[in-house]
């Protein structure tokens, strides 16, 4: 049975995309890695906690499960690998979010 992780209050969980070694055929080098990591990181929001944005009551763009999001390098706290699988989870204070990442 898989584990999962349930945020409490104002906390979301976002599963961290991995930046690729390749790009078609082509090697990325770990310096370009390093500067993508540098300039945010992406993830995509698997769990949002009860008190999530419960402060803004003005109609903005809140995220919910599924968005994919981008928030600061050191923002937050990894989670342990409790399903031993590989995947990095961050817990993530809901003002660490930078931007929704969204389709025109």
């Amino acid at each position: 049975m898989a584990k999962v992780f349930i945020p409490i209050g104002y906390h979301l969980v976002v599963l961290l995309d991995e930046i690729a070694e390749k790009r078609g055929s082509l090697y990325v080098p770990d310096s370009v890695r390093d500067k993508e990591q540098k300039a945010g990181v992406v993830g995509t929001v698997i769990a949002v906690g009860s008190g999530c944005f419960d402060y803004d009551k003005t109609g903005t763009v809140d995220v919910q499960v599924g968005d994919k999001v981008v928030f600061a390098r050191y923002g937050g706290m990894d989670l342990p690998d409790i399903n031993e699988d590989g995947k990095v989870f961050r817990a993530l204070n809901d003002q660490d979010l930078i931007a929704k990442v969204v389709s025109e």
